[in-house]
């Protein structure tokens, strides 16, 4: 985490308030009118973290999508990381969050502003988390899938490495150049499923040609 951030957080600790507690309650209860109560009295309370955790956060593991977009309205900051790892809000919505509850949040907080995609949470962005699940047997679920083609659309980095789960590339790659040939969206996005097909496209071909020399390797040794 950045020395400003850390340094935020030392401040927040130390200027700790009760309230925060009556706020973070509110909306694990999904109390609105609390919610606003609590604000009107103590502004600053919608974005106080206590014990790694503030309102932001704890509406995004809920999957409380009305929620996120109260405490947004009322200042709250979807960037503001809850720990030293640099949790945001953004990354426990997609590793804490049920899939089938995850969509509409994930659809409201890529489009707001203060939200970096990318963020990372123990050298991990929230797309490299997500392409890190699943294995040789299991596919990922397919809301989990369905959140990493939000996040791409959203401008979420791929890069080497971003999806180590073969199946789940191969998949991805399948709906990015259907999304291109069907000519869904404008150029800049347009562009960035080009190379995220592309780079997929060259991890799948290396991973093969290592594949194909192993097998010759193993005959050679036979």
């Amino acid at each position: 985490m950045s020395a400003p951030a850390c340094l935020a957080m030392e401040i927040a600790r130390d200027m700790y308030d009760p309230a925060a507690d009556d706020m973070i309650s509110a909306v694990r209860r999904r109390d609105h009118d609390a919610i606003h109560s609590i604000d009107d009295s103590f502004h600053e309370q919608v974005n106080e973290v206590v014990d790694g955790e503030s309102p932001m956060s704890a509406a995004a593991k809920m999957g409380s999508w009305d929620t996120l977009e109260l405490l947004y309205s009322l200042g709250g900051d979807p960037g503001q990381p809850v720990d030293e790892d640099g949790t945001t809000p953004l990354f426990l919505l997609v590793s804490q969050c049920p899939p089938r509850l995850r969509a509409p949040c994930l659809q409201l907080m890529v489009g707001w502003g203060g939200v970096e995609i990318d963020a990372m949470c123990d050298l991990q962005t929230p797309l490299e988390y997500l392409g890190s699940l699943g294995s040789a047997r299991f596919r990922i679920h397919s809301g989990d899938l369905a959140s990493m083609k939000t996040l791409v659309l959203g401008g979420a980095h791929v890069g080497q490495g971003t999806v180590t789960n073969s199946d789940t590339r191969d998949r991805l790659i399948a709906w990015a150049e259907g999304e291109i040939d069907a000519n869904l969206h404008p150029p800049e996005v347009a562009t960035r499923l080009k190379r995220c097909q592309h780079v997929l496209e060259r991890e799948r071909d290396w991973d093969h040609q290592c594949c194909y020399a192993e097998q010759r390797g193993s005959c050679a040794l036979a």
